[in-house]
């Protein structure tokens, strides 16, 4: 039997300060969280990255389209768990 090996990234909820999306804030001058968050698993060999999201989520599709999405439409009143088992 064989196991998928896959990322889920939760990222549905707005930032606790600013507008822009968390996962897109620069950790450096040319890397953001989500860039250094792929490369610490690119060593292992994933067939599903998948990304859980609402607020803002189309800065992400746009950025990563190489990602697959679940989008939360209820991620204003929702909670992280209610994101997460959408999947």
């Amino acid at each position: 039997m064989h196991s998928k090996s896959r990322l889920l990234i939760l990222g549905a909820g707005k930032p606790h300060s600013g507008s822009h999306h968390s996962s897109l804030t620069h950790v450096d001058s040319d890397k953001n969280v989500l860039d250094w968050l792929l490369n610490s698993f690119s060593s292992i060999k994933l067939e599903d990255i998948r990304f859980i999201g609402g607020y803002r989520i189309q800065d992400i599709m746009t950025k990563y389209p190489m990602i697959t999405y679940s989008i939360n439409p209820r991620w204003k009143k929702s909670k992280n768990l209610e994101s997460l088992l959408q999947v």
